[in-house]
């Protein structure tokens, strides 16, 4: 049987979180350019991070929701 441990687990969702990350970001660089050269890219990214953090805290767990 196959064990997958808690820390494979954990560097598997960080993966998976990166990844939407860059996605959120590509798409609003595409989207926004303007503003987000005003604000930065590293501000644009703390922005993606910390909305996701927010969304999760009220329950929206899936990228669908986000």
């Amino acid at each position: 049987m196959l064990l997958i441990r808690t820390e494979q687990m954990q560097a598997f969702r960080q993966m998976l979180r990166q990844r939407f990350e860059d996605r959120l970001l590509d798409r609003l660089l595409r989207q926004y350019p303007e503003k987000c050269a005003a604000k930065g890219v590293e501000a644009v990214k703390v922005s993606i991070a910390q909305g996701i953090d927010s969304a999760f805290s009220y329950g929206l767990g899936s990228e669908e929701n986000i």
